[in-house]
């Protein structure tokens, strides 16, 4: 069975970690307008702002990367992990 889990958006401060693993998303609120957004390496990880101050993370291959997140006139830099799924427990 494939359920849908939705969880509250994470709110991000400067220089957050966030981890996420290979074929998943992690929402993020980082409380201001976002104005630009760059990934370092986007074969690891994928990055999408959406207005007014939202960001999505997309996990696509194993590896650590850096996003650059420009918002309300400073840029922010967030460490960003993947790794493979955790196996569910079984009941």
């Amino acid at each position: 069975e494939h359920g849908v889990h939705v969880k509250r958006a994470a709110v991000a401060h400067a220089d957050d970690t966030v981890t996420v693993a290979v074929g998943s998303q992690q929402h993020l609120k980082l409380g201001k307008n976002i104005t630009r957004v760059t990934v370092a390496d986007s074969n690891i990880a994928g990055v999408t702002a959406f207005d007014p101050d939202q960001l999505l993370v997309s996990g696509l291959r194993p590896g650590s990367t850096t996003a650059t997140v420009w918002v309300g006139g400073e840029a922010r830099s967030i460490e960003i992990s993947v790794g493979w799924p955790r196996p569910r427990a079984r009941r």
